[in-house]
């Protein structure tokens, strides 16, 4: 089995071991290249209009059999794994994983947000400026973009449901588990300013803040413990579960509202 590196410098490791000193550079893109459009077949004639552009097929198709003949002898297979075929390659994409297959796993689940912010779009085969390598960064950059966009909004989403479902039940007992605050940052500082104990709830509401604070028997004294250490950078107010209730009915409506026009649209 190879593995690939092609976020940050390129490299190729067989069973753990880095393969070093390449015949040629031009072998070694040709290779990534197929492997990152993660299909066994490559016609000849999309790799001549990315790496032999304005050379006849003649010479296409007998430089690009020499660059074959030395990836096969630096990594030591044989034509079963990697050849040309009239007028395709074909590789034994069983053989190889890189690390981009592994990006594109990740983006394909839920949940992965942090794993995904560690790869770095322009460090995609960093040092080389080919165009297909541009074009590829940007797709990774898009697509990334894209997934913690959507990761964000589903965050979002669940927690003013679970604030929601909070209130709503707080709203019945006798013993408030939560005080509940509205809270406005003064100037560039954000919530992230501020550091939560392990119980609390903070919820987005557009320009403010819900606050969820776990109550002790005292529920005024954890408010006025919050309060008096938020002071300096923001602003907060209690209100009682109906208001917040309000609040929170009104955005996740609107949430759906947008959601079923666009259903409908699409």
């Amino acid at each position: 089995m190879f593995y690939v590196k092609t976020f940050g410098q390129l490299q190729i490791f067989k069973a753990g071991d880095e393969i070093s000193n390449f015949l040629s550079k031009k072998a070694l893109l040709i290779l990534v290249y197929i492997l990152v459009k993660r299909t066994d077949f490559v016609s000849i004639s999309e790799i001549g209009q990315l790496f032999y552009e304005g050379f006849p097929d003649s010479y296409v198709h007998k430089n690009l059999n020499v660059q074959l003949y030395y990836l096969r002898r630096n990594l030591g297979i044989s034509t079963l794994e990697l050849s040309s075929e009239r007028e395709f390659i074909r590789v034994n994409r069983k053989i190889f994983r890189t690390d981009y297959d592994e990006l594109l796993e990740l983006l394909s689940l839920p949940g992965n947000a942090e794993k995904v912010k560690m790869f770095k779009p322009d460090e995609f085969l960093l040092g080389f400026s080919e165009k297909w390598i541009e074009t590829f960064r940007r797709r990774i950059n898009e697509m990334i973009l894209q997934y913690l966009r959507h990761e964000s909004e589903t965050y979002v989403v669940s927690n003013l449901q679970k604030a929601y479902v909070l209130v709503q039940q707080q709203l019945k007992m006798r013993r408030k588990p939560f005080v509940l605050a509205l809270a406005k940052f003064d100037g560039n500082l954000t919530i992230e300013s501020f550091s939560f104990r392990k119980g609390d709830l903070v919820v987005r509401l557009n320009d403010y803040w819900l606050l969820l604070l776990e109550s002790s028997e005292d529920s005024l004294k954890t408010f006025e413990g919050v309060k008096r250490r938020m002071q300096s950078f923001a602003k907060l107010m209690l209100v009682k579960e109906e208001e917040a209730l309000e609040i929170l009915e009104q955005i996740l409506f609107r949430r759906q509202l947008v959601t079923q026009i666009l259903a409908e649209e699409a």
